[in-house]
C-alpha cells in the first residue's frame, strides 16, 4: 500500500530539510507526513485527492514507525468513525475495521482504501499547519509553533479567568 505526499509539503520544509549546516532536520521525508496525519486525523476531515502529489510517496512506514503501524491504523479508524457519525454498535465497529483495515499487511495494517484516508488525513492536517504556522527556517521553530497549536493542553490553559475573591 503507498501513501502520497501532500503537494506542496515538501517545498514547505525545504529550509528544513535543506540546512547546509549541522542544524537539526527531520531524520526521514515521512516525519513531516506523519505530523500532518496527526493533525488531519485529530481534525477529523478529509483533504482533496486532488491535493496529493500524483507520484507515489513512500510504501508502508519507515522502520522507525513500523512498531506504531497498529496506533496509526486504530487512529484512522477512530477519525472515520467520528467524521462519518458510525454508530458504536458492536457490528457497525466491526464494519468500519473490516472497511479499513488489511491485518495480513504488516507494513500498515491497512487496505489500500485505509491508505488513500490517510493519505488525505494528511492533506488536511497540512492546509492547518500552513494556514497557522509560516513556512519554518529550521526544526526547532517549527516544532514550538507545532506544539503551540496542537500541544496537550493544561487545566490552566482551558479553564479560563480565575474565580472572583469574595473577600
Amino acid at each position: 500500500m503507498t501513501l502520497r505526499r501532500p503537494k506542496g509539503m515538501k517545498a514547505y520544509f525545504k529550509d528544513i530539510q535543506g540546512r547546509a549546516d549541522a542544524g537539526a532536520r527531520f531524520d526521514y521525508d515521512f516525519d513531516q507526513f506523519y505530523l500532518c496525519l496527526m493533525v488531519g486525523l485529530d481534525d477529523g476531515q478529509l483533504g482533496l485527492e486532488a491535493d496529493l502529489e500524483p507520484a507515489e510517496f513512500v510504501k508502508g512506514y519507515t522502520a522507525a514507525y513500523k512498531p506504531y503501524a497498529p496506533v496509526i491504523a486504530g487512529l484512522l479508524v477512530e477519525a472515520e468513525i467520528r467524521r462519518q457519525g458510525v454508530p458504536t454498535s458492536k457490528e457497525a465497529l466491526q464494519k468500519e475495521f473490516s472497511d479499513l483495515l488489511d491485518v495480513d499487511n504488516a507494513g500498515t495494517h491497512l487496505n489500500e482504501d485505509g491508505t488513500k484516508l490517510l493519505s488525505r488525513y494528511a492533506v488536511r492536517g497540512f492546509e492547518l499547519i500552513r494556514d497557522r504556522i509560516p513556512e519554518p527556517r529550521t526544526l526547532e521553530d517549527f516544532l514550538v509553533a507545532y506544539h503551540k497549536q496542537w500541544g496537550p493542553t493544561t487545566e490552566a490553559q482551558t479553564a479560563g479567568p480565575p474565580p472572583a475573591s469574595k473577600g
